[in-house]
């Protein structure tokens, strides 16, 4: 039996609070690389296989 490294892909979904002076702010400001994730929940069925990784995967391996 072969053993496969299969690329996965899941959602969380989290809140983070954010000081701002508008939601347009608020927003630009929570996607920022200076913002950590939040402590989240997986949401129920979204994980999948990252079929743009694996076929990555596969043309640096043969």
């Amino acid at each position: 039996m072969d053993t496969y490294r299969i690329p996965l892909v899941w959602q969380m979904y989290g809140h983070c609070d954010v000081d701002a002076n508008s939601l347009v702010d608020a927003i630009e400001i929570a996607l920022g690389p200076d913002t950590p994730l939040p402590d989240g929940c997986y949401v129920e069925d979204s994980v999948g296989v990252d079929y743009e990784v694996l076929e990555l995967d596969q043309e640096t391996t043969t």
